[in-house]
């Protein structure tokens, strides 16, 4: 692979990433009950838990499953930087703004994000 091809598919992921943060932002990402709503899929409950409607908070935070996800990422990977500060849902939805290393925190917290919603 040369040069010219990887610095390529780091633009085009950085885009891709760039515009899933977007759906967020806006809560335009596709949700069972979004997709429900406009009659694609048979159901709005979640994906993971079958329990609950799955809305963008649920899916990425709520939910049992993803909870679990968080919890597992904060302990093994985000456990370091937050010093004691709580984690709580804006946190995954906005990003955290409020720490030494904000940047490295939010990236690995939007690549948990796109995992969750990719399963």
């Amino acid at each position: 692979m040369n040069g010219s091809t990887l610095k390529f598919i780091l633009r085009n992921n950085r885009l891709k990433t760039q515009q899933f943060q977007y759906k967020i932002f806006q809560r335009i990402l596709y949700t069972n009950k979004l997709l429900f709503k406009i009659k694609i899929i048979d159901t709005w409950k979640c994906t993971f838990c079958n329990e609950n409607e799955e809305t963008v908070e649920h899916l990425l935070f709520s939910c049992k499953y993803s909870n679990l996800f968080w919890k597992e990422v904060i302990s093994q990977e985000l456990n370091l930087f937050l010093h004691n500060e709580s984690f709580i849902e804006t946190n995954i939805l906005f990003g955290i703004i409020n720490c030494e290393h904000f940047e490295l925190m939010n990236h690995v917290i939007i690549m948990g994000t796109q995992v969750i919603y990719t399963c």
